[in-house]
């Protein structure tokens, strides 16, 4: 792209607009090839970003029980861990309005499927024939960091109380994580 300037994480450019102030909070997903570039599929941007988004970090600690006392060993970190929950947008199709019947007519639902379809498929490239060809990852921009990794866990679930929408909670295993500074 002319004008751009390029930066040292692979299928992000300083002036990527996904990485400007004003689209810090929108979060963000894309699917890496196993060189950590971008595979070139449209980047999905979820409708509403979480209502929760944590982290977790954790030691591996292993304890020995010696004649002597306790022996413990540190091995390093798991893997980061981040958990999100919101839900979807709510589905309103252009003809109907707001509607629960015809939500498959609705941006909201399509962006649901896009996001399930992520999960399920977890970085995974198939050929015609469903053999996967290529081993991937998920990228997640969110809030100005970069994080690479895989799907543990994905809930939708639908709830009497909020008809329009669906919950969503889900759980990412994250294996590189880079954190913008000086923001």
């Amino acid at each position: 792209m002319p004008g751009t300037i390029p930066s040292p994480l692979p299928g992000v450019v300083q002036n990527d607009p996904r990485m400007s102030d004003a689209n810090r909070l929108v979060m963000s997903f894309d699917v890496l090839d196993p060189n950590q570039n971008s595979f070139g599929f449209p980047i999905l941007l979820l409708h509403v970003n979480p209502d929760n988004f944590g982290k977790k970090y954790a030691p591996i600690v292993t304890r020995d029980v010696t004649r002597g006392g306790y022996i413990e060993y540190h091995w390093g970190d798991v893997l980061d861990e981040l958990s999100a929950s919101g839900s979807t947008g709510a589905f309103i199709s252009t003809r109907v309005g707001l509607a629960n019947g015809n939500r498959r007519a609705s941006i909201a639902f399509a962006k649901f499927q896009d996001f399930l379809a992520l999960y399920r498929n977890n970085g995974m490239i198939y050929d015609d024939n469903g053999n996967i060809i290529f081993s991937g990852q998920i990228r997640i921009l969110f809030d100005g960091n970069i994080y690479n990794g895989y799907f543990t866990t994905f809930n939708p679930a639908e709830d009497a109380e909020n008809p329009f929408t669906f919950d969503l909670n889900w759980t990412f295993k994250v294996k590189t994580t880079t954190e913008m500074v000086g923001r």
